[in-house]
């Protein structure tokens, strides 16, 4: 996948990835790409904070991506990606902007311009 390949070696991995599906369609209107976060428990951090520990599934909508360019179909995968980073690496709390935080990460990982693309062929959710 060119999309993981092109993220930067500088940062911390996304290692909590351990699925991804592709479906014709989701139960979602409008949604191409989805992240999903299953908890197995607890962690504690340097900090003494608990943390949850689990995995991140990503399932991408065929019937929608079929729809977009090569390019903005590149962002939706960069982006559901800094979506598993970003519970992995900040945890849920930390933010309420988390479709925005994405697109922002993704963008720092190198995909300005596909997030761009993607912007110009979709509608805001």
């Amino acid at each position: 996948m060119t999309t993981v390949s092109r993220i930067s070696k500088s940062g911390l991995p996304v290692k909590s990835v351990s699925k991804v599906k592709l479906r014709k369609r989701g139960t979602l209107r409008g949604i191409v790409g989805l992240t999903t976060f299953s908890v197995d428990g607890y962690q504690m951090n340097q900090n003494g904070e608990s943390k949850p520990n689990g995995r991140h599934e990503i399932t991408f909508y065929s019937s929608l991506l079929d729809r977009l360019s090569d390019e903005a179909v590149v962002a939706v995968m960069a982006h559901e990606l800094a979506h598993a980073w970003l519970n992995e690496h900040l945890g849920p709390e930390a933010s309420d902007r988390r479709e925005e935080d994405a697109d922002m990460l993704a963008e720092m990982w190198g995909f300005e311009h596909e997030i761009r693309v993607l912007e110009r062929e979709t509608e805001p959710i």
